[in-house]
């Protein structure tokens, strides 16, 4: 893989703490991201599920990848991404129940790299 200048890889933890929709990562300023995988954990040993989706900001509107996957109780759940191409100021959301862990895997390309 060629790596551009001002290029760097990026790995984005984050704890869910309710049901509720939480904006996990937005695209700084100056940047573009290429998003490669996404890790769910139920790291409290409780079986749930996990929907992910982004906010396109230039186009105002919420884009749903995965709707309630299975994260099981003894184990993870990957999303392979392909990769997911945001903007700047573009959101990646989770849903998730307490407990799950996110390990977002990404490349972040721009001036803020």
């Amino acid at each position: 893989m060629t790596v551009l200048p001002n290029t760097r890889y990026r790995t984005v933890f984050y704890a869910l703490t309710n049901g509720t929709k939480t904006d996990v990562y937005t695209v700084p300023t100056g940047v573009w991201a290429e998003i490669i995988n996404v890790n769910v954990c139920a790291s409290a040993g409780a079986a749930g599920t996990c929907t992910i989706a982004s906010y396109d900001l230039s186009a105002t509107t919420e884009y749903v990848y995965t709707y309630r996957d299975a994260v099981p109780a003894a184990g993870s759940l990957d999303i392979p991404c392909y990769p997911i191409h945001l903007e700047a100021g573009d959101i990646l959301r989770a849903t998730g129940a307490a407990g799950q862990h996110l390990t977002i895997t990404m490349i972040e390309v721009g001036r803020g790299a």
